[in-house]
């Protein structure tokens, strides 16, 4: 059967110094004796799928109560994003929503699992919500809610996910999407979405991004002390 694409999710990696961030730069160095070589770490952020993912959701002649997400095997979607630099790496991601169907977007599911470079079990593991029932009642459940600052709340009033990757580290998120059993939009469609931004640990470097929503002094106080004790030596 053919599916026509109704709905579709593609990640989207921007780094903190390439496009749009104008001619500021993060690594300097002068070197005055002879003889002496040095080497700039680097920043690089990989995705499954070389940059972009497309989920296959099943979003032809969508029905109240239909599961949006997942194939014939599984009814879950997941997102992976890596380090794949030598550097400590911040990373913020959110979902973005384009339509009029955000809001009978219900998310039943929501994990992101956190696994050092190699490793096949998770070191950390944050359920925000499972079999539709939220861990926090601050949680959005539909995706209006989510995208508009209620999604994970790392940064209060904004749809962004802040996390902090050690070279090598990655974190998966898994999610699961039904169609609201009281919807009553017929002939609707909606594009979903997910963007992550990468950049150094450093309070400077985070701000540079000019993450919708976040002050610089929030990044000061809160967000940069948060994502520096990700990546401390344990």
């Amino acid at each position: 059967m053919t599916k026509k694409a109704l709905l579709s999710i593609t990640l989207i990696g921007l780094l903190a110094f390439g496009v749009g961030m104008g001619t500021y730069a993060w690594f300097t160095s002068q070197a005055t004796s002879s003889n002496n070589s040095f080497a700039t770490g680097t920043l690089a952020l990989a995705t499954a799928g070389e940059g972009s993912i497309n989920i296959d959701l099943n979003t032809a002649n969508l029905q109240p109560g239909d599961i949006l997400t997942g194939d014939d095997t599984t009814e879950f979607a997941s997102i992976t994003i890596e380090n794949d630099g030598s550097l400590n790496m911040a990373t913020f991601g959110r979902f973005t929503v384009d339509g009029n169907l955000a809001d009978d977007m219900i998310i039943t599911d929501y994990k992101a699992e956190f696994f050092h470079k190699e490793d096949s079990q998770p070191y950390r593991v944050d359920n925000f919500i499972e079999n539709g029932v939220k861990h926090n009642d601050q949680f959005a459940s539909n995706m209006y809610d989510w995208v508009n600052g209620n999604g994970p709340l790392d940064i209060p009033g904004t749809a962004w996910d802040e996390e902090a990757l050690k070279p090598g580290d990655y974190f998966t998120i898994t999610f699961r999407l039904v169609y609201d059993k009281n919807a009553t939009a017929q002939g609707e469609t909606a594009n979903l979405g997910y963007e992550v931004y990468g950049t150094q640990v450093r309070e400077g470097a985070i701000q540079a991004l000019n993450l919708e929503g976040v002050s610089d002094e929030y990044i000061a106080n809160y967000a940069y002390p948060y994502l520096l004790n990700q990546v401390s030596p344990e």
